[in-house]
């Protein structure tokens, strides 16, 4: 299978370490039909979705707080593009936190992109990653004829 039919996924997480594991892991559990990206930072998530473009990755995992930046002004430039180019981001984004989500889905309540799912950090232990393997193969989905990335079931996060 060639890259440019594989699912793509950026995974932004700054402790290297644990990325490392967790990226190891999903590939192994994923498969070929995946390719994860790791951004260790967020300056190195902001250069590599200008340099591929938003729609490049059907799905972005982003940890919210990174040492350098934040998790959440990497959705917020997602919508801008969206917004500015009219060629933004349509697909799924999962949020790592450690910290209660109503506090981080607060902050992206104005933000416009309704594909946000969040899990809370650490993500071992097996049955956990299991978990976030199952809900990635669920979300993540293939390209429409006009090349954007849609999921495999929108219903997904509405619950049904």
């Amino acid at each position: 299978m060639s890259l440019a039919d594989k699912v793509r996924i950026l995974y932004v997480e700054n402790d290297i370490s644990q990325s490392e594991t967790v990226k190891g892991i999903l590939e192994r559990k994923l498969g070929a039909d995946y390719s994860i990206e790791l951004a260790i930072s967020y300056p190195k998530a902001v250069e590599a979705i200008k340099k591929n473009g938003a729609k490049h990755y059907a799905l972005y995992i982003l940890d919210v707080k990174l040492k350098d930046g934040n998790g959440i002004d990497i959705v917020r430039m997602l919508r801008k593009s969206k917004q500015d180019q009219g060629m933004g981001y349509n697909g799924y984004i999962v949020i790592l936190t450690d910290g209660p989500f109503t506090q981080v889905k607060a902050e992206l309540e104005g933000v416009g992109i309704r594909k946000i799912e969040y899990v809370m950090k650490p993500l071992a232990p097996e049955e956990k990653l299991n978990e976030f393997v199952a809900m990635l193969r669920k979300i993540a989905g293939k390209k429409d004829s006009l090349g954007n990335y849609i999921a495999a079931s929108d219903d997904y996060l509405d619950g049904t």
